[in-house]
Order: structure tokens, then sequence, then C-alpha cells
């Protein structure tokens, strides 16, 4: 499996490398070998490819990055400290040199510890409950969405996204049902699409409560800050938005990277409330 969307990600590719150096190419695929086992196949442009067996019993699709780097979602064989309980953990190798080590597993303290991390973390008691595949940017900023429970955690505050910047720890990134920066009086409802960008950090879009409809993109600025981009009932120019599209899959083309680049900027497709649309370029701060 390539070029697929990952979940929690759709506008984020996948499974696609350009060597360094000027080698060949190289794809990165999820495969079901013949033993029924679970393996990741390097599959190299005019040369033969090869496979690479894991010490995992379930793998997710692989993020990874030009400098061989990657990422993923994965379980592990059941012994030891290991149990149904806490065996899907996200891994990762920031060497390339295929060693993967776990950052997160379900059942781990989402609230201060290695998971609050510099950036906070999620309220007291709570832990993870569900992972889903992360994104990984070149500079190995990663991030990924995650259900939390536990604790004084219900409803909209379950649902999460954490951030780790390159270099520094895992943190909390957004948190449903709390009050958006910009928007006071509106939260969080739910994180409907998750990107990472190189040298800036996530972008993520989300729908807010209250409001029918209401929804927008935020991203991180040059100070680190969650800055609002774009949203419904936002301007621009001298057009109201109503609806937008963005990180979203395409038809037939699903692993594809879209609407943003390492230099800071995203472009959507805008529909007004006078019924016309436009391509729109935003640049983050």
């Amino acid at each position: 499996m390539s070029f697929a969307a990952g979940a929690g990600s759709p506008g984020m590719g996948r499974g696609w490398l350009q060597a360094p150096g000027g080698a060949n190419p190289i794809g990165l695929a999820l495969v079901k070998l013949a033993d029924g086992k679970q393996s990741f196949a390097k599959c190299y442009i005019g040369a033969t490819g090869d496979f690479a067996r894991t010490e995992f019993t379930s793998l997710g699709l692989p993020a990874v990055t030009e400098s061989y780097h990657s990422a993923f979602l994965a379980s592990s064989p059941l012994g030891g400290a290991i149990t149904k309980a806490n065996a899907r953990a996200i891994f990762a190798d920031f060497t390339g040199g295929g060693t993967y080590q776990p950052l997160v597993r379900v059942g781990d303290d989402a609230a201060g510890g290695a998971a609050g991390g510099a950036a906070g973390g999620a309220a007291g008691g709570a832990k993870f409950s569900v992972l889903k595949d992360p994104v990984l940017a070149e500079d190995d900023g990663l991030a990924f969405p995650a259900t939390i429970k536990g604790g004084p955690v219900r409803g909209l505050a379950m649902q999460t996204l954490w951030w780790k910047p390159p270099g520094g720890t895992l943190g909390l990134l957004a948190q449903g049902g709390v009050e958006v920066p910009e928007l006071p009086g509106s939260v969080w409802k739910a994180f409907t699409s998750l990107a990472i960008a190189e040298g800036r950090g996530p972008i993520f879009a989300a729908t807010l409560l209250p409001g029918k409809g209401a929804a927008g993109v935020w991203a991180k600025d040059f100070t680190g800050s969650t800055r609002l981009l774009f949203r419904t009932g936002g301007d621009v120019g001298v057009k109201t938005v109503k609806s937008f599209k963005l990180l979203s899959a395409t038809t037939r083309s699903t692993g594809v990277t879209r609407s943003f680049n390492d230099n800071a900027q995203v472009v959507w497709l805008a529909t007004f409330t006078d019924k016309t649309t436009a391509i729109v370029r935003t640049e983050v701060p």
C-alpha cells in the first residue's frame, strides 16, 4: 500500500521520497507478504526493490523524508511489558538507520511527562486511547491526531492534536472544547485534517462550536504560536468565505501532498457567500 491517505491527515503525501545526491527515486510501500505478515518495501525506480522485515505485528502507513527518516503507527509483539492494552504505538527513526523507537504508546499518560512536554499536556488522569497515522516533515518535526480518555476528559476534549518540534519534546498542539485563539467564545469541535511543513510546523483544519458549518485553518507562525489563517465567515478582500477546501485527498491521487509547501504558503479553494469561487494563496505569518 502506497500513495494512500493517512488516518487524520488526508492532505499529506505518503510513501514517496526523492533520494538525495541524485540517486534513484524511492517509494516506501506497506506490503503483505505471502506468509500473511506485513512489511515495508523500498521500491527503486530503475533498480530492483528490497523488502525489510520488521519486528512489528501490524503496520500503519509510513511517513518518510528525503533523508530516509521515517515514522509510522504500528503494533508491537506481545510479551514482557507489552500487552494488548499498550501494543499500539507511534514509532520514529530520526537517524535513517532503520532503528525505531516508540514515541508514544496507547495507555501512556497524556498529561505532563514525556507526552506533555514544554508545550503542556492534557488534563491530569487522561491517557492515550487511539493513535492515528503521524505526519513527518523534512526537518523531523512530527505531529499526529489522538483520542484521549480518563480523568476529567469527556466529550470534545477527547479529540487532540500532538506535535514534536525538531529536536524537541512531544506536547499538546490543540484540543477539542478549548477556546480558539483569536476567536473568543468559539471552541474547537473536531480536527478534520493535519499536515506539517519543514521549518514551520503543523497546519490543521478544524470545525468549531458554536455555529453551523463553522470551520477554519490554523498553523504555527514564525514565533511558534498557533495562528488562524482563515475561516468560514471571515473575509478575503471584499468577499465573505462560506466554505473552503484544503488538505483534502483527491480522487486517483490520494497520496500526494496538497495545498501547502515548505515556503510557509497554503493554497485553498474558497466558496464565497455570493456563490463565486476562487483559488486563494495565504502566507503563514
